[in-house]
């Protein structure tokens, strides 16, 4: 629901907005209500309080008469709804409203308070709030009671407020709040939404744009950078990297050109290769039946006899050269692929022979800790030999003269078979170590690399569901461990 940042950063704003102005708009008309009670209730104390001043003034002063003239004075408050003096029994000796004369107040109003629980003032809200009562008890003191006797109370006052008008102000001024708090949170949705939208959301929006066209290989972009803002730096790291692809681009596909022009070179090197096995094979063979013809006669010939070693050395050498160039022939030809049983070990050893020229004239020493017996992977022939060729290679080139190559054939416990080729050379730098196994990348100078041994060696053990490792430390020598599936 929620997968752009615009639509994240505005749902949380909104609700953050409403939050914020919801609550605050509660606390302000909780804390208004409080006053508004209050108030009502100073009110109604002050009223309680001119009441009873006035009516001991009156009473010490022998003027009932005038106590209906007080009465009346503060029944003008347009909040006053009612104003008795009620004596112990209930009856209404005074009022306001003249009706509510001599009647009990149980009569008049059966909901009213009971007056004779009331010890001290209370002042109660009716259940609709806007209403409120004030009972307060005249106590007999000193000098009323001889007037009035002994009793503890001589008479309640009584006040009764109706706050209608001001209850309807109240709640129309809660609703003008309500309607100013939606304004509140439209204007401020609108103005942070503006806000993100100019910093954010389009220059956002233009980075992604651009990042787009470099993934669709369209180098040719560019970011303005007069920004100083966080987006200003990330323009000018977009802008160098870019450069960066560019120049990038440019060497690889200088690269890429030499490497084919070289790979065409070698196309037509191995053909002309082919060739002249073709024809070595040829001259070979003469040799081969010439010699053999003539180690025949040694039976027969006593003068030819005294020859007999040298004609077999001619024709293991003969045969030696012979399997050299059958298999130089066999590595020319493009066969399909074949998903076949393949003993390891012999391919080694084949491989071995092929490269024994460059070894030998490398002086270097080949340790070989192989099986006698046959150990059985599947896969494809050609593939498996040009693995093994191009890591013997390389680690020839690796030790250079008088170096050592130890190359190992392990079967596991669990089946596995492990193909392990060490060499003594200078290692490996960590920082080179992880672009080994990448396309046209290599250390060595443009007259002996192509960058592609190691490239194609990974994609052969790829396609055998095989695994490569490379363990090297700088003056440590190097080790190249291939582990097949039995």
């Amino acid at each position: 629901m929620f997968r752009t940042i615009r639509s994240k950063f505005t749902f949380l704003a909104i609700t953050i907005i409403i939050a914020g102005v919801v609550i605050g708009n509660v606390l302000i008309i909780n804390q208004l209500r409080e006053n508004f009670h209050k108030q009502t209730a100073l009110m109604l104390s002050t009223t309680l309080d001119i009441f009873r001043d006035g009516l001991n003034n009156e009473m010490m002063m022998s003027k009932s008469k005038n106590i209906q003239r007080i009465l009346n004075e503060l029944s003008k408050n347009d909040h006053i709804d009612h104003i008795r003096l009620i004596n112990p029994d209930g009856i209404i000796n005074f009022a306001s409203n003249l009706n509510e004369k001599n009647k009990n107040i149980s009569e008049i109003s059966p909901s009213h308070v009971n007056i004779n629980e009331i010890k001290k003032r209370t002042i109660t809200p009716s259940p609709n709030n806007y209403i409120y009562s004030a009972t307060e008890p005249i106590l007999n003191a000193e000098q009323c009671k001889g007037c009035h006797g002994n009793g503890n109370v001589i008479a309640y006052l009584d006040v009764e407020t109706n706050l209608k008008d001001a209850e309807d102000k109240f709640y129309e001024g809660t609703l003008t709040i309500v309607m100013i708090s939606v304004a509140i949170i439209i204007l401020l949705t609108l103005a942070f939404y503006a806000i993100f939208n100019k910093l954010i959301n389009k220059p956002l929006s233009k980075f992604i744009s651009a990042l787009n066209k470099v993934k669709e290989g369209t180098l040719d972009v560019a970011l303005s950078q007069k920004r100083t803002d966080e987006f200003g730096v990330l323009h000018t790291h977009f802008n160098s990297m870019v450069n960066k692809l560019k120049e990038s681009k440019t060497k690889i596909e200088e690269l890429h050109a030499e490497q084919l022009q070289r790979a065409d070179r070698l196309v037509t090197l191995g053909e002309l290769t082919a060739e002249m096995a073709h024809d070595i094979n040829n001259h070979t063979a003469i040799i081969m039946s010439r010699a053999d013809y003539l180690n025949l006669e040694t039976t027969s010939d006593k003068k030819i006899k005294e020859y007999s070693d040298d004609l077999n050395a001619i024709l293991y050498q003969s045969t030696q050269v012979s399997k050299i160039t059958g298999n130089i022939l066999r590595h020319s030809k493009k066969y399909p692929k074949l998903n076949q049983k393949i003993d390891l070990v012999s391919t080694v050893r084949d491989c071995l022979n092929i490269l024994n020229p460059l070894i030998t004239k490398n002086k270097i020493t080949v340790t070989q800790k192989m099986p006698d017996s046959e150990v059985i992977i599947t896969g494809d022939q050609l593939d498996i030999e040009q693995a093994i060729m191009n890591l013997v290679t390389n680690a020839v080139d690796a030790v250079e003269n008088e170096g050592k190559i130890d190359i190992a054939i392990d079967e596991q416990d669990n089946g596995k078979i492990l193909f392990t080729i060490s060499d003594n050379g200078s290692g490996i730098e960590p920082s080179v170590k992880s672009h080994i196994f990448q396309p046209f990348f290599t250390t060595k100078n443009i007259e002996r690399g192509t960058g592609l041994g190691l490239y194609i060696v990974k994609k052969i053990c790829d396609n055998h569901y095989a695994e490569i490792f490379c363990d090297s430390m700088p003056g440590s020598g190097t080790t190249f461990t291939i582990t097949f599936k039995g």
